[in-house]
């Protein structure tokens, strides 16, 4: 499996242009999980050496990728993979959609097995008998062909494009299917936040190594920072990472930008004088959504 995955020339085409209108209009590309945007969960799964291409709006990265913005705008997945395979350059494409943030692990078993296969695409498929096309390893040429033969991509189905494909199903273990776990409604985003990274993230003891600071759900530095300041602050190290990060990011993106670390102070005042956060970010989020239809 090792030296199929080092290999094999491929990029991932990550599909992060959607409305996200069945997570209430977020952006999910951006919606956090311990502390991690869904997009960089995604790109950090991945090898280093393969290049990535981002069908979807520009926006801050831990990892060097290129965007593509798929045209026309919020033309659907199949639009997304027209525009970002126009920087494809490797013989494999892997399409990766940023709502299953976890796909990247399921990415080197197909990659290394796509290594023997004799068809134009590895297609996951789950017990039921559905396909994961957007968890799917193809060769380029055969996915390029295929969008000639399709013509204009707006708004068409992955099923038109995979119908003109030779693909070869792949059944999920079911071990494997958690890998494929989707991020579409505000309940499996919760579900998610619950059962793949704590939340909250408490202070290590003196001399904690890095790994288990990873293992409390938020990334290395960011934890470390947040406990520093709790601690000089004397402040309880427990703190709602994601909660924080998504009053922010609403605020930021209907209000504006100087707005979100002013909000996320004014958040925290209302917990210190005993609001529920929760609570809290709920009126702060209907405020804003409020203030994005006034403003109209």
């Amino acid at each position: 499996m090792t030296s199929a995955w080092s290999t094999i020339g491929w990029t991932a085409l990550v599909l992060a242009g959607g409305r996200g209108s069945r997570l209430g209009n977020d952006d999910k590309a951006a919606i956090t999980i311990g502390g991690t945007s869904a997009l960089d969960q995604l790109l950090s799964s991945l090898p280093e050496r393969v290049p990535i291409v981002v069908a979807g709006p520009e926006r801050p990265t831990q990892r060097p990728v290129t965007f593509r913005r798929e045209w026309p705008i919020h033309g659907g997945p199949v639009a997304g993979i027209a525009s970002g395979l126009e920087a494809v350059s490797t013989p494999v494409t892997a399409l990766l959609a940023v709502d299953m943030p976890w796909a990247g692990e399921l990415m080197e078993h197909l990659i290394a097995e796509f290594a023997s296969c004799d068809a134009a695409a590895l297609v996951p498929v789950d017990g039921s008998g559905y396909r994961q096309p957007l968890c799917t390893v193809v060769r380029t040429e055969a996915l390029r062909r295929a969008l000639g033969e399709l013509g204009d991509p707006h708004g068409r189905s992955m099923r038109d494009l995979m119908s003109l494909i030779d693909v070869r199903e792949r059944p999920l273990s079911e071990a494997e299917m958690r890998w494929v776990d989707d991020i579409d409604t505000p309940d499996d985003l919760r579900k998610a936040r619950l059962t793949r990274a704590p939340s909250r993230v408490a202070a290590p003891l003196p001399g904690t190594d890095e790994s288990t600071i990873r293992e409390q759900g938020a990334k290395p530095m960011m934890s470390t920072w947040i406990n520093a300041v709790c601690a000089e602050l004397n402040l309880p190290a427990d703190v709602n990472v994601d909660v924080i990060l998504d009053v922010a990011r609403v605020t930021a993106h209907i209000v504006e930008r100087p707005a979100a670390p002013i909000t996320t102070f004014l958040l925290g005042s209302a917990v210190a004088g005993g609001m529920d956060v929760n609570e809290a970010a709920a009126k702060i989020q209907e405020l804003a959504a409020n203030w994005a239809n006034s403003a109209e």
